[in-house]
């Protein structure tokens, strides 16, 4: 279809409005562009798009009054038999000033545009169907066009990841990044992986060193998300203006703060 669907979501408080404008068709290949409307600056919203109809894209965005939206969101085709045809948006996402507020779930569904079979192929009886694969590429036919994986941009990965050099030698703290590492060079590098990280996350290996959340974890590292939070309303200031805050809000001094860095309960 060349005019999108438009379909609107709002947080339970009202105060976040997602404009969905979708583009389906038989192949799928079109995708959607998002404007979120953060109610008390509304003339400064923020958007962003799916490049296909089941995307995943990372959203961050601090809007003029220093309210904070990051997260998640997932296009998806709904598979159950009473929802064949369906496509689905699910959001995963925090927002807010200093009381940050978590959706996680479905936001919206919308039809699917199913294409109509092919008609069948029915040669005349007796025609021979020619190639013609002449020309200084003839040797190449048939011709699969691969694309290669995406590469993540240098804000992706510092937005999504934590990178840290292994001591040297690793000691035992380190045995599951080894495993991983050894892993990663095998020929079924993705199997070993995968089962690695499920029996990691389940304690059939490595037990008692998975923390499904850091209020698992003892002592001030149970207050760090939403430490962090805290800090992304003060990029704006010099580093001793930060390290204050810090301070202030895990009710520590500069000492107790760095011999807990460096104590054993948190480097395990």
């Amino acid at each position: 279809m060349n005019t999108p669907l438009r379909k609107t979501w709002k947080t339970a408080d009202d105060l976040l409005i997602f404009n969905f404008d979708i583009w389906t068709g038989p192949e799928q290949q079109t995708g959607m562009q998002v404007e979120v409307v953060w109610v008390k600056t509304p003339l400064a919203p923020y958007t962003f798009s799916l490049p296909n109809l089941f995307a995943q894209v990372s959203i961050y965005n601090r809007f003029p009054d220093g309210m904070v939206l990051k997260g998640t969101i997932k296009g998806v085709s709904l598979q159950s038999s009473g929802n064949l045809g369906q496509g689905a948006v699910l959001g995963d996402f925090h927002y807010g000033n200093h009381d940050y507020r978590h959706f996680e779930g479905t936001m919206i569904t919308y039809p699917l545009e199913i294409p109509n079979p092919p008609d069948p192929f029915h040669p005349d009886p007796g025609t021979d169907v020619e190639i013609d694969a002449s020309g200084p590429f003839g040797d190449l036919f048939p011709y699969i066009f691969l694309h290669g994986w995406p590469q993540m941009q240098p804000d992706e990965i510092a937005f999504q990841f934590v990178t840290f050099d292994l001591p040297s030698p690793p000691g035992a703290d380190y045995a599951f990044t080894l495993q991983l590492l050894s892993d990663l060079q095998k020929p079924d590098a993705r199997l070993l992986l995968q089962n690695d990280v499920v029996n990691f996350i389940e304690g059939l290996s490595f037990p008692g060193e998975y923390a499904a959340s850091p209020k698992a974890l003892e002592g001030p590292i149970q207050q760090f998300a939403q430490l962090d939070f805290l800090l992304m309303k003060t990029v704006a200031l010099d580093g001793d203006q930060v390290l204050a805050e810090v301070l202030a809000f895990l009710g520590m001094d500069r000492q107790e703060l760095s011999d807990y860095l460096q104590s054993e309960i948190y480097q395990s």
